[in-house]
């Protein structure tokens, strides 16, 4: 009979700006405290999170929530659980910016080790920024939404002179934005 404890994570997504509450659980209660090492995989290219995307480079603004009260993760990604918890929150906070990125992913991971368990697991986190999710904890009323908007100016010219018409978008995009120009006579 193998009562150890595994562990599980569940992928998250939230609004940039909010903490990524990733849900986490134990299979069984432990008689033990667990130590546990959170960790990150950032990616390269379209997206993929980097480091900017969070508030430090290292975990100690993230915190570990339970029933019983919060737990402050140390800068190395580590916290003890405590003896007969079987599920609890892994807060990730992220960094507001207002340029659009689109939906960016990072690999949170969990590895718990010691003497009587042994047991690591994944889930992905998922920060967007185009109005899409919950609105989270970042203070605001609105779900984040850094997509821009394009304005056009009106333009008046003299009959037989070319018209010029300023543009301009709202705020930076990670991406190049396609715009079609047309008229209406």
């Amino acid at each position: 009979d193998d009562d150890r404890p595994t562990l599980t994570l569940s992928d998250a997504t939230m609004e940039e700006g909010s903490a990524l509450s990733f849900s986490a659980s134990l299979s069984n209660a432990s008689a033990y405290a667990e130590v546990i090492t959170l960790g990150t995989t950032l990616g390269s290219g379209s997206g993929a999170a980097d480091a900017s995307d969070f508030t430090t480079t290292d975990k100690s603004t993230w915190t570990v929530v339970h029933s019983g009260g919060t737990i402050s993760v140390a800068a190395d990604g580590s916290f003890t659980l405590p003896a007969g918890v079987t599920s609890f929150t892994i807060k990730v906070p992220t960094t507001s910016d207002s340029v659009y990125e689109g939906a960016e992913t990072f690999t949170l991971t969990a590895n718990a080790t010691s003497s009587y368990i042994t047991d690591s697991d994944t889930a992905t986190g998922t920060i967007t920024d185009d109005g899409t999710g919950s609105d989270g904890d970042d203070g605001g009323s609105t779900v984040d939404d850094d997509r821009p908007t394009l304005t056009l100016s009106d333009a008046t010219m003299e009959e037989g002179s070319a018209l010029s018409f300023s543009a301009s978008l709202s705020n930076a995009s990670a991406y190049a934005e396609v715009i079609t120009l047309g008229t209406t006579l």
